[in-house]
């Protein structure tokens, strides 16, 4: 994921396929995704499944319309560096110089116009 990081505002989100709030995150930031990929945003799903859960990790992504990267962490190395307690949903915005400029747990609706003001400031100014 390094070479992500640095050129490019990244957006990291931590989810399960029996969260039931990341059903509702995941789509939402597909949008964003959608509308400032153009402009340089990555998204990226680190889905905390385990090695009983991991086979429904693509089907639940197909299922939400999901195109961002989605990849798994059965050894939780990532998990245990960037979410340690293990939540879900967790976001971590990251600005383009490689900052970390946002990290939340949970998600909700009524978050949404925060949320896309939060990710037009990353896409437009850096962060």
């Amino acid at each position: 994921m390094g070479e992500l990081i640095g050129h490019h505002p990244v957006v990291i989100l931590f989810w399960a396929t029996w969260c039931v709030p990341c059903q509702q995150e995941l789509p939402f930031y597909e949008t964003l995704y959608q509308r400032h990929r153009a402009a340089g945003l990555r998204v990226v799903g680190i889905s905390m499944d385990n090695a009983t859960t991991v086979s429904r990790v693509g089907p639940a992504a197909r299922r939400l319309g999901i195109t961002f990267d989605i990849v798994t962490d059965l050894d939780t190395r990532v998990t245990t560096q960037l979410n340690p307690r293990r939540s879900a949903p967790f976001s971590i915005w990251v600005n383009r110089e490689g900052r970390i400029t946002w990290e939340r747990e949970g998600f909700a609706p009524a978050e949404g116009q925060t949320i896309t003001d939060g990710i037009n400031a990353l896409v437009g100014s850096g962060g």
